[in-house]
C-alpha cells in the first residue's frame, strides 16, 4: 500500500463560535490515521468528534486535546479516503449536541447533517429535544440575517483557501509540526538529498519492521516549495490510472534506471494540492 493524505477543513460560516479546525487523514502500510488539530476554539465542557466516510458513520467519540490543541486516532481498515468524508466538532450539552465546527471534502451538506443526526442518537438523552435544540439554533441563525443549518455546511474550494490564507498562511504551516516531527525522529535519506538538489529526505519506517517510506521537502530560495512523499520499489511501468499524473520514478542508480528506486508524489507547499507532473514542475 502507498501513502496517500487528505485534509478537511472544518469551521463555522456563521462565526458564533470562533475557531476552525483540519482535518488530516493519512492512509499507509500501516493503517489509516486521523488527527483533528484546533485553532483558536474557546469553548468549555465536552467536545465530540464525528466522522462519516461516504455517508456512513466512521467516528463517533468524545475527545480531548493534547497540549498542541490536536486529537488523534485511528480509523477502520475499510476506511475509503478517496471517497466522501464529512467531520463534525460539536459540545455536548445535557440533553442536545451544539455543532461548532464543521466540514467536507466535496461540498455536499447532507453527508455532514448525517454526522450531525448520528451524534444526536448517541448522546442526547432526549431525541426529540436534541432535535428542538437545533431547529432553535436554526432560527436564531434566520433572525440575524444567516444562513440555515443546511445551508451553513456549504463551503466552496475558494473559501476554504481564502480561510487558510487569512487565518492559518500556506499549507505548509499546517503541517510543519508533522513534518519537523518526522526529521526529528527519523534517519535523512542521504542518497535521495544528494539527488535532488535543495532537497532533505527522511526515511520514515512506520511499522518498526524496516518498510519504510519517504519525507522529505523541496526548497527555493530558502522557502519550501513541495512536501515529497515516496514509496520505495522496483521500476513498474503500469501504474494505477489514479497514480499516473502524479507520481514520478526516480531511479536511485541512473545507470540502472530500471532497478531500485521511488515513485515520488508532490504537494504545492502553499496550497497543498498534488502536483501534476504531466505539467512542469517549475
Amino acid at each position: 500500500m502507498g501513502f496517500l493524505k487528505k485534509r478537511v477543513v472544518l469551521k463555522n460560516s456563521n462565526d458564533l463560535n470562533k475557531g476552525m479546525a483540519v482535518l488530516t487523514i493519512e492512509q499507509s502500510g500501516s493503517g489509516n490515521h486521523g488527527e483533528v488539530k484546533v485553532y483558536n476554539l474557546q469553548q468549555e465542557g465536552d467536545l465530540l468528534l464525528g466522522i462519516s466516510n461516504n455517508g456512513k458513520e466512521e467516528l463517533n467519540t468524545k475527545i480531548m486535546l493534547d497540549k498542541n490543541n490536536t486529537y488523534s486516532f485511528r480509523l477502520s481498515n475499510s476506511f475509503d479516503i478517496n471517497s466522501n468524508i464529512a467531520c463534525v466538532i460539536v459540545k455536548k450539552q445535557e440533553n442536545a449536541v451544539l455543532p461548532l465546527l464543521w466540514g467536507s471534502n466535496d461540498g455536499f451538506a447532507q453527508y455532514r447533517e448525517d454526522v450531525v443526526n448520528m451524534m444526536q442518537n448517541k448522546w442526547t438523552a432526549q431525541n426529540e429535544v436534541a432535535f428542538e435544540s437545533v431547529k432553535v439554533y436554526e432560527t436564531q441563525s434566520k433572525e440575524n440575517g444567516q444562513m440555515k443549518l443546511a445551508e451553513k455546511f456549504e463551503s466552496s474550494d475558494e473559501e476554504i483557501e481564502q480561510l487558510i490564507d487569512e487565518e492559518l498562511g500556506d499549507f505548509y504551516s499546517l503541517i510543519k509540526e508533522q513534518i519537523d516531527e518526522l526529521f526529528r525522529r527519523y534517519p535523512n535519506h542521504e542518497k535521495l538529498t544528494e539527488l535532488i538538489p535543495n532537497s532533505e529526505w527522511v526515511r520514515v519506517d512506520y511499522e518498526g519492521n524496516g518498510h519504510e517510506y519517504v519525507v522529505g521537502i523541496i526548497k527555493s530560495e530558502n522557502k519550501v516549495k513541495y512536501i515529497c512523499y515516496g514509496v520505495p520499489s522496483m521500476y513498474n511501468d503500469a501504474l494505477p490510472d489514479n497514480l499516473e499524473e502524479f507520481s514520478q520514478w526516480l531511479p536511485l542508480d541512473e545507470t540502472k534506471p530500471e532497478a531500485e528506486g521511488f515513485y515520488l508524489m508532490f504537494q504545492d507547499a502553499e496550497t497543498g494540492d498534488s502536483v501534476n507532473l504531466t505539467q512542469n514542475v517549475g
